[in-house]
């Protein structure tokens, strides 16, 4: 439904499955939220949707 209400104000939405690499930081000076083994660094798969305004 929230989609739906988006694409009918023309924003461009479109569901992906995209990569991501996460640097590793010695210093920690970085948080990146995720999930499961959310803070740890290297490459993982994400879901979600991407908006074009």
């Amino acid at each position: 439904m929230f989609l739906e209400r988006l694409k009918s104000k023309n924003i461009s939405v479109e569901k992906e499955a995209v990569e991501v690499n996460v640097a590793e930081s010695s210093a920690g000076d970085h948080y990146i939220e995720f999930g499961g083994g959310a803070r740890s660094a290297g490459k993982r798969q994400v879901n979600g949707v991407i908006l074009s305004i």
